[in-house]
């Protein structure tokens, strides 16, 4: 898996949250968050932290699953600490200790300095309860040892819990994982009729078009739920009439509905939405990046053109992002600024090889 050099923005303790889940993200997974709930809590009861992974596929719902144990009011009494797109460990405990001081520290720390940087958590988690979450992380073999030290406070009187969304598998006696699986069809339906339904005096859909469709679609998903929540966006946007085409099966010859979803989804933008997403994509920027200068650098780069007068390129802009969010290519953090969701996996792959490669008919296919 390749990984970025790029360091990790740092957020102070106010402003920490996790990403906004998009409606219907978090349809059918109660039962796994108590069963999470209780195996920390069983952990709890013995020393030493707590180092939980989620681990699943793309597009299962890791980090929607991680929201809703940050959000549970079981840990109100904890600080809770979100870092985004974890990547290496100095990284990761320089993130926490300015999340949890509240300000700056050892802005100029590098692989070299984890021992210093674990001395300076222990110090600051002595003594209190964190819920510390690692969005996205990834580790070599050989990182997870210093992982654990960085989290083992000697303290009694701490409780560190740290869940980390990935997907890598590891156990041992210190770091324990849960799986997500797919979810059933009945709640990807729900999620792609959640989604799809809107104000029915707009268009001459009726509630038997809707649960025909979606629960077809729900079928093809594969128990993804982006996938559904990507594909109910689609239905959303096309008039009833174009429904049927999303089921031809030509498209589903591919064994990924959540690629299949991410391109139709892409190809469903009008062409400057496209490039500017192209370019948040493929440039060289931080995951997180400033709403506002997001937009002037797509202004900037005569990205953004609106096509009369009665609307700015400011607002135009504005209506972009708002369009990313709602289809789930971006997701909001607070400081107003966006962040790429993981899908970039996907554009990367679009953009940067220029075309898309499809498995069909035991060929390979330019489309």
């Amino acid at each position: 898996r390749a990984r970025s050099r790029a360091p990790n923005p740092v957020t102070t303790a106010a402003a920490a949250t996790t990403t906004t889940a998009p409606p219907g993200a978090i349809i059918g997974r109660d039962e796994d968050r108590e069963k999470i709930l209780a195996h920390i809590s069983s952990l709890c009861a013995t020393e030493g932290p707590v180092i939980l992974l989620i681990s699943g596929d793309g597009g299962i719902g890791k980090t929607a699953m991680a929201e809703m144990l940050f959000k549970d009011t079981r840990f109100r009494c904890h600080s809770r600490v979100w870092v985004h797109t974890s990547r290496y460990l100095h990284e990761i405990g320089r993130s926490v200790i300015c999340q949890v001081s509240g300000k700056e520290e050892m802005s100029h720390a590098s692989e070299d300095d984890v021992d210093s940087i674990t001395d300076r958590l222990h110090e600051l988690l002595s003594g209190i309860k964190v819920l510390i979450v690692l969005d996205d992380l990834y580790m070599y073999y050989h990182e997870w040892e210093p992982l654990k030290r960085m989290f083992s406070v000697s303290d009694k009187g701490s409780q560190v819990i740290v869940i980390a969304t990935t997907q890598q598998e590891k156990e041992d006696s210190v770091i324990q994982s849960y799986s997500l699986e797919p979810l059933h069809e009945d709640m990807c339906c729900a999620i792609i009729k959640q989604i799809a339904r809107r104000s029915e005096d707009s268009r001459s859909t009726n509630r038997e078009d809707l649960e025909r469709m979606a629960r077809k679609i729900a079928e093809l998903c594969k128990g993804l739920p982006l996938a559904a929540q990507l594909l109910g966006r689609l239905l959303k946007y096309k008039h009833f009439e174009e429904w049927p085409a999303l089921l031809d099966e030509s498209l589903w010859s591919t064994d990924s509905p959540l690629d299949l979803a991410l391109e139709l989804s892409y190809r469903s933008m009008p062409p400057n939405l496209r490039l500017c997403l192209a370019y948040c994509a493929i440039s060289n920027m931080q995951p997180f990046r400033v709403k506002e200068d997001v937009i002037h650098q797509w202004i900037a780069l005569g990205l953004i053109e609106p096509s009369n007068n009665t609307i700015s390129a400011m607002k135009l802009a504005e209506e972009y992002i708002g369009r990313l969010l709602d289809m789930s290519f971006l997701q909001t953090a607070k400081l107003q600024q966006v962040l790429l969701h993981a899908s970039k996996k996907f554009l990367f792959r679009y953009f940067w090889f220029g075309t898309w490669y499809a498995y069909k008919e035991s060929n390979y296919k330019i489309i």
